[in-house]
């Protein structure tokens, strides 16, 4: 192998040229692709050699990382609506995607003393519940209503 080194050394330019020539002329698809896909990866390894270290640690966070629970998708009921206002935002809440005339989705909610009771809204897309809301306040009294505001959280 040293001695071809040394001898392709001797060899004039134009004839190297000429030979290389001749070996992209001939050589297979596979040959071209196997060889371009060393040269982008050797130059992307040399310009940029953190992304190596950035896929090594990639690679070992997939073998960590734990699947997510999933949760059955919500049980959604219907009750009966009593209100019979003739106001803007009845109408407003009966237009909600999903809605039905004189029906409300409801989800139950489990309270702190493990009691459950439903909470209506106003329509449903798939499984995801709307509840509409005429304006949205954002006053401090309307901000203390949350649990995680006037926590600080």
């Amino acid at each position: 192998m040293i001695d071809a080194a040394i001898f392709a050394e001797d060899t004039p330019a134009r004839i190297q040229v000429s030979r290389a020539a001749s070996a992209v002329a001939n050589a297979s698809a596979r040959d071209v692709g196997r060889f371009t896909g060393s040269v982008a990866g050797n130059v992307a390894l040399a310009a940029a050699p953190g992304a190596t270290l950035s896929r090594v640690a990639a690679l070992r966070r997939l073998r960590v990382a734990r699947p997510r629970r999933t949760f059955d998708p919500p049980q959604i009921g219907w009750v009966k609506e009593t209100t019979k206002s003739k106001k803007p935002w009845k109408a407003y809440n009966d237009a909600a995607t999903g809605a039905r005339p004189g029906l409300a989705p409801t989800l139950m909610r489990t309270m702190a003393d493990g009691s459950k009771r439903p909470v209506k809204f106003d329509g449903v897309r798939g499984d995801y519940v709307i509840d509409r809301k005429m304006k949205v306040v954002d006053a401090p009294p309307a901000r203390g209503l949350s649990s995680c505001d006037n926590r600080g959280y």
